[in-house]
């Protein structure tokens, strides 16, 4: 009986998330066309943010390949980035606190920066990742996590989705191979990525190198509450944090009632400039709301289904 009551749910769940993907495109390329308009202002931060804070950061992404994106990069010292497209940024932060370094379809990378020296300087001292539903999380005091189970033995896990060897280790899917090394008391990454960005634009602060636009380096905007997190209200990714302890479908809390699908759709007011401007942010908004909501449902749908599979027959 489980077994059926959760195949129906997770059907159930499928077919909604298949109605807000279109809506979501339907909003995708109408934000498209605002944006080829020309003055538009996003950004990728809290929706709350004031209008000034909006304008201040001009990369409003939207995807536009179908062949997706390519590019090597790294992340290395206090901490410096080497973008997908050969940019060179340096993303201080502030120690203590938790960004994201990438967001894509099945993979979330979030990094906490830690005190190096006494003079400001940062550097990566944990990583969480949340690859296809499974959480991996890696401290550079040496201590490997996946699924709070913690890994000593070099070895391959999660079917090679995750390799140890020594220092280094290693996660892939079919569009990232990341690999960490402990450098004793903080990370360097070396990240590659093939025909990534399929189904949402990549984003994070290096995810956002691999379209080749201007890098927002104020890294306030990619901030996240916890190792796994997802972004709140980035552009191009649908990533509002889902509720609970924030731990993806391993999450205390959370659930159908932390998924807010009760969206009212802006309408233009007055003919002025200012008001389509105002339109315009409402419909990104808008979007980005039914974006994560998708996700929400997909990741509930994907655990109703890995559930299905542990259910006796």
């Amino acid at each position: 009986m489980s077994n059926i009551i959760s195949n129906l749910l997770s059907t159930a769940l499928d077919n909604v998330a298949g109605n807000l993907k279109q809506d979501a495109k339907i909003l995708e390329a109408f934000a498209d066309l605002l944006k080829s308009g020309g003055n538009h202002h996003c950004h990728h931060g809290d929706s709350s943010s004031n209008s000034s804070s909006s304008s201040n950061s001009s990369n409003c992404r939207g995807k536009t390949s179908e062949e997706g994106y390519d590019g090597t990069g790294r992340i290395w010292g206090d901490p410096h980035f080497e973008g997908a497209k050969g940019q060179k940024y340096d993303i201080q932060g502030e120690a203590g606190h938790k960004y994201n370094l990438l967001s894509d379809e099945g993979i979330n990378v979030n990094a906490k920066f830690q005190a190096y020296g006494s003079n400001g300087a940062t550097t990566v001292g944990e990583l969480g990742v949340i690859l296809d539903g499974d959480e991996i999380k890696a401290t550079a005091d040496g201590k490997l996590t996946i699924n709070g189970k913690e890994i000593t033995e070099d070895g391959s896990y999660l079917n090679g989705a995750v390799e140890k060897h020594g220092d280094k280790i290693t996660i892939k899917n079919n569009h990232y191979q990341i690999t960490f090394t402990d450098k004793g008391d903080y990370f360097d990454l070396d990240l590659k990525a093939t025909d990534a960005g399929q189904d949402r634009e990549p984003g994070g602060l290096w995810g956002q190198s691999l379209d080749g636009d201007k890098i927002d380096t104020d890294y306030k905007h990619f901030e996240v509450s916890n190792l796994f997190s997802t972004p709140k209200n980035q552009v191009g990714y649908s990533g509002d944090e889902l509720g609970g302890n924030g731990h993806g479908h391993h999450s205390n809390g959370g659930g159908l009632s932390s998924i807010n699908t009760d969206f009212e759709v802006p309408e233009l007011e007055g003919d002025t400039t200012q008001d389509a401007l105002n339109f315009q942010k409402a419909m990104f908004e808008f979007a980005t709301k039914v974006s994560a909501a998708t996700t929400a449902i997909n990741t509930l749908g994907n655990a109703l289904k890995d559930a299905t599979g542990k259910v006796p027959q």
